[in-house]
Formats: C-alpha cells, sequence, structure tokens
C-alpha cells in the first residue's frame, strides 16, 4: 500500500485523508466501531506516509494541517454534507459526547484554532 502512495501529492493526501475521516465519523454514527476505527487508521497511515517523505523538505510552499486539525476538518465536512440525515449527524455528536468525551474536547480545542486561523486571515487580506 506505500508503494501506491508513494507519489501522493499534497492536494490528494488531503482528499484521501478527509475522506477516510468523513467515513470514519459516517461509520461510528451508525455504529459500525471497527470499520470507523479502520477508516481512521488509513487516515493516519496515509499522513504520516505523506509526512515521511515530505516532511523533512527545508523548503515548502504548502504545508499539510496537523493530523488534529484534519481530524476537526473530516467532522466539519460530515456535518456540513446534507447527503447525510440530520438524525444520523446527530447521533455521532451524541455518541462523541458519551463514549468519547476526550475527542469532543480535541475537538473543541481545534474548532477555536481553526476560528482564530479564520480571523487571521481575513485581518491579513488586503481590503478590496
Amino acid at each position: 500500500m506505500t508503494e501506491e502512495l508513494r507519489d501522493i501529492t499534497i492536494k490528494d493526501a488531503t482528499e484521501l485523508i478527509l475522506f477516510s475521516l468523513r467515513e470514519a465519523y459516517f461509520q461510528y454514527a451508525l455504529h459500525e466501531d471497527d470499520l470507523a476505527a479502520g477508516n481512521e487508521a488509513w487516515a493516519k497511515e496515509v499522513y504520516n506516509i505523506y509526512q515521511k517523505q515530505f516532511g523533512e523538505e527545508t523548503v515548502r510552499r504548502v504545508d499539510l494541517p496537523g493530523f488534529e486539525m484534519l481530524r476537526y476538518l473530516g467532522l466539519v465536512s460530515f456535518v456540513n454534507d446534507r447527503y447525510y440525515p440530520e438524525y444520523l449527524r446527530n447521533s455521532l455528536f451524541g455518541r462523541i459526547e458519551l463514549e468519547k468525551p476526550e475527542l469532543l474536547e480535541k475537538l473543541k480545542k481545534q474548532a477555536e484554532i481553526f476560528e482564530q486561523e479564520v480571523q487571521k486571515a481575513q485581518q491579513a487580506a488586503p481590503n478590496n
């Protein structure tokens, strides 16, 4: 599998990781915990392969976000995808709140960091 990812681009790595995490949240909402864990493990493996391959480069114009931020963005992608019924999205939050409060805290922290980064980018953008 590593061979398939040998020449992965940052765009492909990001899309693959986010898709796998969104699918993991979907499976977790359905109580398919083994499938959810498998999808999350695959996302982490892709992340690690990309970081191992490109993480040491001294000059990088674009960098892959940290895995915790990608995890948060995967959740946002799941929640904002209207393809999934609202009850399923609510089920996910209920399970995370009850069964994985530490994950909920990590996600809340990432939401704050994401909001701060958006505000910084807006402030740095020239006024049009």
